[in-house]
């Protein structure tokens, strides 16, 4: 048993270590972002155990990666976001990664939430402000403490449950990509995610190993939101109608999903600076002449960049709306002007789209 056990472990560590690979990472300081539930816990705990496995190999002469003082090796810095949403227990989260953080003498910071209902986030713009202060919170503590990457503990399950939750409110190919392995923040600050293709069994089965007890969020085990109903309730009844391999067959469409969206973007950033005529804070011009023959679901890509670069809403702009401007641009007739969502007003005229968003709503 003991052996299955240490099986458990490994299984984790060469898992993390191929998707992120301890060179990449190595002399650089990473901030670990730590809620103490089980995924973030674990995650702390595997990228712990592969510096100190890594650095004590023989002829490594980096120190060890507990040892913060280290000028060469990687510097893990813990980081807690109080959501404040569960009175006393956000409290205890709290102090729980505080704790550990002090036990594995790690650097520890702690944010908290600014909401006005506590305890209750009823809407989706809460969620999402919620969701926004802790990434600039995030942001700000990795900029502090010299962090190049920012580390985050989704899994498999997390992408299978994202992907799942596009689909059925409706996505294209970039959605289905689901949750990317690194985001980058800027030239110095990456986003990363390497436990994404790790299964949810298998951090179980670390954890007992390494005996780490994680605080619970109660909260997850109702259905009354919409993501804990697909995990809750759907996954499972999938997982025992098709096998276990429900969660790897989402996860494989995801990677090809985004192997696709980065070919199709690519191909838009060579043919978008050829395509725009002219410019500007409010207007994007573009020459239809260098859009013949463009495939729709490269020129539906090249309008949401559009979207993108100029900061325009995109939250209401959809399939259908891509759509009909990826028809205006390659139908050859003049179409009179109508508005887009977010007050976006578009036409055709003489082989040239134009796409101007009304000052007034900046």
């Amino acid at each position: 048993m003991a052996n299955v056990h240490h099986c458990d472990i490994e299984s984790i560590l060469q898992s993390v270590a191929a998707q992120w690979p301890y060179r990449r990472w190595q002399q650089y300081n990473v901030l670990v972002a730590v809620s103490g539930g089980r995924d973030s816990v674990a995650l702390l705990r595997t990228l712990v155990a592969i510096g100190q496995s890594m650095e004590e190999q023989p002829g490594n002469s980096v120190e060890a990666v507990s040892s913060v003082e280290s000028a060469h090796a990687s510097r893990l810095v813990v980081a807690h976001f109080n959501h404040q949403l569960r009175g006393k227990d956000s409290e205890r989260d709290q102090e729980f990664v505080q704790r550990l953080a002090e036990e594995m003498q790690l650097e520890c910071h702690v944010g908290s939430a600014t909401v006005s209902n506590e305890g209750n986030v009823s809407s989706s713009s809460s969620e999402n402000m919620l969701r926004d202060q802790r990434y600039n919170f995030l942001v700000d503590i990795a900029r502090k403490t010299h962090c190049r990457y920012i580390a985050t503990a989704h899994h498999a399950g997390d992408q299978a449950e994202t992907v799942l939750f596009r689909i059925v409110r409706g996505t294209g190919v970039s959605g289905l990509a689901g949750i990317p392995p690194t985001r980058l923040v800027d030239d110095s600050l990456t986003i990363v995610r390497p436990m994404l293709y790790v299964d949810p069994a298998q951090i179980d089965a670390a954890m007992r190993q390494w005996n780490q007890p994680f605080r619970t969020d109660v909260s997850n085990a109702s259905s009354a939101y919409s993501r804990n109903f697909l995990r809750n309730e759907v996954l499972p009844m999938l997982r025992q109608r098709f096998g276990e391999q429900v969660d790897s067959n989402i996860n494989r469409l995801a990677r090809q999903a985004g192997e696709n969206q980065s070919f199709i973007s690519s191909v838009v950033a060579e043919l978008l600076p050829q395509a725009i005529e002219r410019q500007s804070p409010n207007r994007t011009v573009l020459n239809c002449d260098h859009l013949v023959g463009a495939a729709p679901v490269v020129l539906r890509e090249l309008f949401a960049e559009i979207f993108r670069n100029q900061n325009w809403p995109m939250e209401a702009i959809g399939f259908r709306e891509l759509d009909r401007l990826a028809e205006i641009a390659t139908s050859g007739s003049d179409v009179a002007k109508f508005q887009l969502p977010g007050g976006v007003n578009c036409f055709l005229q003489s082989g040239f789209v134009y796409l101007e968003r009304e000052s007034s709503r900046r």
